[in-house]
């Protein structure tokens, strides 16, 4: 079974990132990860598309978007890491950049993603910003859109609100990053099927074994594992 993660994080303010996460993926059999730079207002997605330049057999690079401060300066930023570097997929973090999902200044940022066919992950789990329903809500306006709920609402409550938006919305994946309760997955999987549930992690900051061992926990058939673990992934950034 090849094993995708598909929420990790390349710090480059921390010394020796690239090769602390390699090393972490190989002591665990992680083939391969979706990744994002680290945590800051401004991104530093061309950084990290040059760092991981000899990598790119491990790492797939999706762009940290933040589209508050200038939504065109976003759509110039996703556009360049696409079509010169090969990004495959875009994120959100409304909490982190404190804003809504679904509104007007995000609305260029996520039409680009749908012209270039590529999936738009979001965090999810925390008032005001980022709760399942407002995520619901970006996917009810986007049809067309691929988009990951990660963390698949990440708390109690939330995580079965998340379950039930997914089986409403055709156009949501669950993202079981950091979320921690193994019986949610096997829910999930049961509800709207193993194809539209993919693993993730969060790290370095969260260890990935525990992450995968709720995977195993949640009782999923061989064939069902396969998907969560890597092959839902492969299909959604179309590498199978």
């Amino acid at each position: 079974m090849e094993i995708i993660d598909c929420h990790v994080h390349l710090n480059r303010q921390r010394e020796g990132y690239l090769s602390e996460m390699l090393r972490i993926m190989d002591r665990y059999e992680i083939a391969k990860a979706i990744v994002f730079p680290g945590t800051e207002i401004l991104p530093d997605n061309f950084g990290m598309a040059r760092a991981i330049g000899p990598h790119r057999d491990r790492f797939f690079p999706f762009a940290w978007i933040n589209p508050i401060l200038d939504p065109k300066k976003a759509v110039d930023e996703l556009r360049k890491l696409v079509e010169t570097y090969g990004f495959l997929g875009m994120k959100f973090h409304p909490l982190f950049h404190s804003f809504y999902p679904n509104r007007e200044y995000t609305a260029r940022v996520v039409e680009q993603c749908i012209d270039y066919g590529i999936p738009i992950l979001v965090h999810s789990g925390h008032a005001p910003y980022s709760t399942p329903f407002q995520i619901a809500e970006l996917a009810d306006d986007y049809p067309e859109a691929t988009i990951i709920m990660d963390h698949m609402g990440l708390q109690v409550g939330w995580v079965d609100d998340a379950i039930k938006l997914a089986k409403k919305h055709p156009n949501i994946i669950l993202g079981t990053t950091a979320m921690p309760f193994h019986e949610k997955i096997r829910l999930a999987v049961r509800t709207i099927g193993a194809e539209r549930v993919i693993f993730g992690s969060d790290a370095p900051s969260i260890h990935p074994l525990p992450e995968m061992e709720k995977v195993r926990l949640a009782e999923l058939s061989p064939e069902e594992m396969e998907l969560v673990m890597g092959k839902n992934v492969k299909r959604l950034l179309k590498l199978a």
